[in-house]
């Protein structure tokens, strides 16, 4: 029996779009109902998974879209068998109509674009949810304490990816365990949490859901849902591991980001 448990501290970081970001989410948005249909199971879930992945980062979801063909991503994280549900969903069609989705220009610019030629350089300038994780939550307990650690979860490898550029644009090291990517090599993840541990390491690890069981990290005491899985069991999943024996905090913050006016 343990007679004084960790303490949980939850929170919610609330980022709302700018005007350019939410008129590509809810244009996409809309053209996604209208390809939905009467479609269910793998195929409704490729669909859904896009406002997911918009959610999650919106520049990360235009950079995968615009260099890959089909969305195996999503549907091996939330089905476990990409290429036989790829192939009952008919990636091929939804990907093309992706391609025809013209979004109006928000500032004086009355011109529509297509999603592949939207400026992704000002999607960045405009990521309020990065700023909310750079600005309110790390740089400040950074400056605070420098040995601090954070352990940020991401659904997404893009997402990850476009985190781990921007950080270390910013001054911030990060460490990095996902997935392994087709051809890519396979990553010693006890090496990299090694790395992590060490009081002068990173201070940031970004995780996608391959670091949410198996792992102690209970000498960080900050876990960050840079999005958030839909099975509460996987959220649990993540801050177990934090919150477990050798945890030395008496309270640990669980902090969740979530962009209003979406699926989030």
């Amino acid at each position: 029996v343990i007679e004084h448990r960790v303490e949980r501290s939850p929170q919610v970081l609330h980022v709302r779009f700018s005007e350019l970001e939410l008129s590509i989410y809810e244009t996409v948005t809309r053209h996604l109902r209208q390809q939905a249909g009467n479609k269910s199971g793998a195929a409704l879930f490729a669909l859904i998974g896009r406002q997911r992945q918009m959610a999650s980062s919106l520049v990360a979801a235009l950079q995968y879209w615009r260099t890959n063909s089909t969305f195996d991503e999503v549907l091996w994280e939330d089905i476990g068998a990409a290429a036989a549900a790829s192939d009952a969903v008919g990636q091929t069609g939804i990907e093309a109509s992706l391609d025809a989705v013209m979004v109006r220009q928000i500032g004086g610019d009355s011109k529509s674009k297509s999603l592949t030629e939207i400026d992704l350089g000002e999607l960045e300038r405009l990521d309020g949810k990065y700023d909310a994780l750079l600005n309110d939550l790390i740089r400040p307990k950074l400056d605070a304490n420098p040995a601090e650690k954070f352990v940020v979860f991401a659904f997404y490898r893009g997402t990850l990816s476009y985190l781990e550029r921007r950080l270390q644009a910013d001054g911030v090291n990060v460490a990095l365990i996902m997935g392994r990517q087709k051809g890519g090599p396979l990553v010693d993840r006890n090496k990299v949490i090694g790395e992590f541990a060490k009081p002068d390491g990173p201070s940031v690890l970004l995780s996608s859901e391959v670091g949410s069981e198996g792992i102690d990290l209970q000498f960080c005491r900050f876990v960050v849902n840079y999005d958030l899985p839909w099975n509460p069991m996987r959220v649990e999943q993540r801050i177990g591991r934090i919150d477990r024996l050798g945890q030395q905090a008496e309270r640990i913050s669980i902090v969740n980001i979530a962009v209003e006016n979406t699926g989030e």
